[in-house]
C-alpha cells in the first residue's frame, strides 16, 4: 500500500476509526474507573473514565498515556474510608 491507498482508506473509514478508538478508550477508562471504585474514589474514577475516552478518540496512545495516569493517581492516594465519606 502506497501512501495515496492509505489516504483513500482513512477518508473513507474516518467514523469507523474513531469509533473504535472511542470504544477502546471506555475500555481502558474502566481500570482507573474500577480501582477508583475499590478504593473509594468514584468520583475521580469516573472522570478518569470520561476523560481517557474523549482523548483516546484522536489517538490510541493518548488514552493509553491518560489511562496510565488516572491509574497511578487513584492508587497512589490514601483509601477513602466510606464510613467516614
Amino acid at each position: 500500500m502506497d501512501n495515496q491507498q492509505i489516504a483513500e482508506y482513512f477518508k473513507e473509514n474516518w467514523l469507523l476509526i474513531l469509533s473504535l478508538n472511542l470504544v477502546l478508550g471506555l475500555i481502558l477508562g474502566a481500570i482507573p474507573l474500577f480501582f477508583g471504585i475499590r478504593r473509594g474514589k468514584r468520583t475521580l474514577g469516573f472522570v478518569a473514565l470520561i476523560v481517557t475516552a474523549i482523548v483516546s478518540i484522536p489517538s490510541f496512545l493518548l488514552g493509553i498515556l491518560s489511562s496510565a495516569i488516572f491509574t497511578v493517581i487513584v492508587l497512589m492516594g490514601s483509601k477513602v474510608n466510606s464510613e467516614n465519606a
